[in-house]
């Protein structure tokens, strides 16, 4: 029988797998919502940076700056897959009822949920595999 403490050291790696799962769907809903409600509108780039993450890693985040249909200076700070020069004008999708929710386009939701919750079931099947170690479904090579 399998060591409980072993079984219970899989648990955090499940968590985190639901966890980067739930971000993406929970982004991919925001972004189809906004795609639906948006309003799209010319932004002129303020700067583009390289901010730390907490976990290490990096992202590209872009500040724009943008007039809503009332005519309202806004501006907002979005992450960018693609490289934008600052002073360039790029289009901006924004929601009228929150202006402060931009995104620079184009949006691709699918591609970004995907990719989110690809990541999220490789923590699943880490620990799926290190379940079948330790219940013995998956043999342990010895070592020589």
């Amino acid at each position: 029988m399998a060591n409980i403490g072993m079984l219970l050291s899989c648990l955090p790696v499940i968590a985190v797998g639901l966890l980067i799962i739930g971000y993406g769907m929970r982004r991919f809903v925001a972004l189809k919502r906004l795609e639906a409600v948006g309003v799209t509108v010319v932004g002129k780039v303020l700067e583009t940076r390289t901010a730390s993450n907490a976990d290490g890693t990096s992202a590209t985040v872009t500040a724009v700056r943008f007039r809503t249909q009332t005519g309202t200076l806004k501006q907002a700070v979005v992450r960018t897959f693609a490289s934008v020069r600052v002073g360039a004008q790029v289009p901006v999708i924004y929601d009228p009822a929150s202006p402060e929710q931009a995104e620079v386009l184009p949006l691709r939701p699918g591609i970004f949920c995907a990719s989110i919750v690809g990541l999220g079931v490789s923590f699943l099947c880490t620990a799926v595999f290190m379940l079948g170690l330790f219940a013995g479904f998956i043999p342990m090579i010895p070592h020589a």
